[in-house]
């Protein structure tokens, strides 16, 4: 995994493995965007008949966290099919204790790929939500398909965040929907940050794949975490930016 920055909407590239390795010391990406939450559905805002902040006390708990705006992230992860999506935002779900179980996409455990065509033909066809806290913010994340048939999902998804992460399959490199959805967020002047993934199946040349996104991006995509290994020798990521101390 890498991470890369630019001087434009920041972004970060973060290499990761196919099944499961993202650092728990990984930052999330801060933006200068102010957070924008969704509004309160319909059926959920109190009638005359309700008392306000009552209503949502008996509604929700009075242990309902509260967050301000400065501590919410709204973020999409996007790119190509089969560039492992889907799999990280279990990951990041699993990680972050909103889950007990990780979901997995190929037995159709998946929390997000929650519709039986999805689980049946194993890839999203529908926009996944969900929200977990890290380190004291609330992230509400959108996992986006991948296939052009639905990229729609994933262009509609950036209306609704200021960051978008670009997944890439280590192997394949920068594909179609790939470029899409990195021009999508460069027009409406998102955050970005790419993350490459699967850094452990065969047939990777981290080297290649970098070369291949700086001349796709910009010179100015910069790892900020760096691969030890690929393919079969993979064995995690460093971070540039923090490196452990030479023994």
């Amino acid at each position: 995994g890498w991470s890369c920055q630019s001087q434009e909407p920041a972004w970060t590239l973060i290499p990761a493995v196919a099944g499961d390795t993202i650092p728990r010391d990984c930052p999330i990406p801060e933006t200068g965007s102010p957070a924008r939450t969704p509004s309160t559905p319909l059926d959920a805002r109190p009638s005359e008949s309700h008392s306000g902040d009552g209503w949502f006390r008996d509604h929700w708990g009075s242990d309902m966290p509260k967050y301000e705006t400065k501590d919410i992230r709204n973020l999409t992860l996007v790119g190509h099919g089969d560039s492992g999506k889907t799999s990280i935002s279990e990951l990041m779900l699993f990680k972050a204790g909103a889950v007990a179980r990780q979901g997995k996409v190929e037995d159709g455990t998946s929390v997000l790929d929650s519709d039986p065509e999805e689980k049946s033909r194993k890839i999203s066809i529908d926009l996944g939500v969900a929200h977990f806290t890290w380190k004291g913010k609330e992230v509400n994340l959108l996992d986006a398909p991948g296939y052009p048939d639905f990229a729609g999902e994933g262009i509609a998804a950036m209306a609704a965040v200021e960051t978008a992460v670009l997944c890439i399959h280590a192997a394949n490199g920068v594909m179609v929907n790939t470029r899409k959805m990195w021009e999508q967020a460069t027009k409406r002047g998102i955050a970005r940050a790419i993350l490459v993934n699967k850094m452990d199946v065969e047939n990777v040349d981290w080297a290649k794949t970098l070369r291949q996104i700086q001349e796709t991006f910009g010179q100015n995509c910069l790892p900020v975490f760096l691969p030890i290994g690929q393919a079969g020798s993979f064995k995690g990521v460093v971070n540039v930016l923090e490196p452990p101390a030479s023994t």
